[in-house]
């Protein structure tokens, strides 16, 4: 049998960072970090980083923790999305706030062809998009830069309205389920969700993503 310390020596603390900001769990965040692990640092499968994580979730301490150590606001998954479009499709006002002040670029378009602002008002987040746009319209430079390496394309999102997103070909993709306590639950998996057109059935196994490219979380770690 392994004793405490040969357990703590063999610990992946990159993995530990992304599972400790997507359970909202702090002090393990912290653990992880002081042993070592890399602030952003991607799941092999998806690129999913810890702060997409703590930002889907609403994690928001979790979120300033990680920025204070210099995670990168604009890192982008396997379908170019930043914490930003998951914190705004999720409707985490503060986790919003706290990525536009550590410089999320609010015009970044994902593989579906979607910025932030569009993610909010596919999900009737009104407070959000109000944030965005106020934010467009002080920093109107940002809509003219590209992300990271010229991955995600940019929008002027200063003349964006809420039409521009209305006729969408996923504009019907649903929202994540939720238990009665209001947790973000897994959405089913299926091989549609690379291209973000349809979800999958309830007979399927369960995955990190459904087909919008969504994180969930859970009360506790299984």
């Amino acid at each position: 049998m392994r004793g405490r310390d040969e357990d703590h020596a063999a610990m992946d603390w990159d993995e530990e960072l992304r599972l400790s900001a997507r359970y909202g769990e702090l002090a393990e965040l912290l653990e992880a970090l002081e042993n070592g692990a890399q602030v952003d640092c991607c799941d092999a499968l998806t690129r999913n980083t810890a702060l997409h994580y703590a930002s889907a979730n609403g994690h928001v301490q979790l979120v300033r923790e990680l920025l204070q150590h210099a995670a990168n606001p604009n890192a982008v998954n396997e379908h170019l999305n930043t914490a930003l479009h998951w914190s705004a499709q999720n409707g985490h006002t503060d986790v919003v706030s706290e990525l536009l002040h550590a410089g999320a670029k609010r015009a970044i378009e994902n593989a579906f062809g979607r910025t932030p602002l569009d993610e909010a008002d596919l999900r009737g987040f009104v407070d959000i998009k109000r944030i965005l746009m106020e934010y467009a319209e002080a920093h109107p430079q940002q809509t003219e830069r590209e992300a990271p390496g010229g991955e995600g394309k940019v929008r002027d999102l200063r003349s964006s309205e809420s039409s521009e997103t209305s006729d969408s070909s996923d504009s019907e993709v649903p929202s994540p389920r939720h238990d009665a306590g209001g947790t973000v639950l897994p959405e089913t998996s299926g091989t549609s969700g690379a291209g973000g057109g349809s979800g999958g059935n309830a007979g399927d196994a369960q995955k990190d993503l459904d087909p919008n490219d969504t994180a969930f979380t859970t009360i506790e770690r299984p």
